[in-house]
């Protein structure tokens, strides 16, 4: 895919007419990360915006004792690193590459050059931003009031919704997550959430198979939920 199919599939990008995309994509730098790498920790100083190319990124928080929350699995076209480059602070979160990963990066000075000259773009992206501060606010929400096999059951539907494909057995999440790594995005231990898991297996409501999981019986998990 061109540096500028790929720009326009960042929906604050989008907006731009084909000149200033062309203007973007001739200072844009492709990176490449293997599996496990981490692209940036937190705290890092930030002068740069990664956009996606290919692979899986996770963002993650870590505490001093090494327990990791992960609040955003990104795809081809996401995007991060915006935070420290608005506001030429701190990476906020690490990124990590989950798999191999390419992504474009595009610096400081002729992104805040783009914004000026196009004002609602600085608007769509605000529209993004609020909507991953929502999702943040309901990780924390979930985390206060929903226990270990609510907060698994509903991550599971959300993953089931995004990149679930029909089978026969069911519908089989298309994207290979370790147990540790479900554990981060919920906000639990790899031990706690292979207990869960196993529970839902032993009942039918779901199949286990290394890093894939099948949902047999999704409707008893959004009764779980609520």
């Amino acid at each position: 895919m061109s540096i500028g199919a790929t720009l326009r599939r960042v929906p604050f990008l989008a907006i731009l007419p084909e000149s200033e995309i062309a203007w973007l994509a001739e200072r844009m730098r492709p990176r490449q990360y293997r599996a496990g790498t981490t692209i940036f920790h937190r705290d890092d100083p930030g002068s740069t915006l990664h956009v996606i190319n290919s692979g899986l990124v996770k963002l993650v928080l870590a505490s001093p004792e090494g327990r990791e929350v992960t609040v955003g699995i990104l795809d081809a076209g996401d995007f991060f690193g915006e935070l420290a480059l608005l506001d030429g602070g701190a990476r906020s979160a690490s990124a990590v590459a989950l798999e191999a990963v390419e992504t474009l990066t595009l610096d400081r000075e002729p992104f805040i050059a783009m914004l000026e000259r196009h004002p609602q773009v600085a608007t769509a992206l605000l529209g993004v931003l609020g909507d991953r501060l929502r999702r943040t606010d309901e990780l924390i929400q979930d985390i206060l009031f929903l226990d270990l096999p609510g907060r698994l059951a509903k991550q599971l539907l959300a993953l089931a919704d995004e990149r679930g494909v029909a089978t026969p057995a069911g519908i089989k999440i298309d994207l290979r997550l370790s147990q540790s790594e479900l554990a981060g995005i919920i906000g639990a231990t790899r031990e706690s959430v292979n207990r869960c898991l196993n529970a839902y297996a032993d009942r039918g409501i779901l199949d286990l198979d290394r890093d894939t999981i099948t949902l047999r019986a999704p409707e008893v998990l959004r009764a779980r939920i609520y």
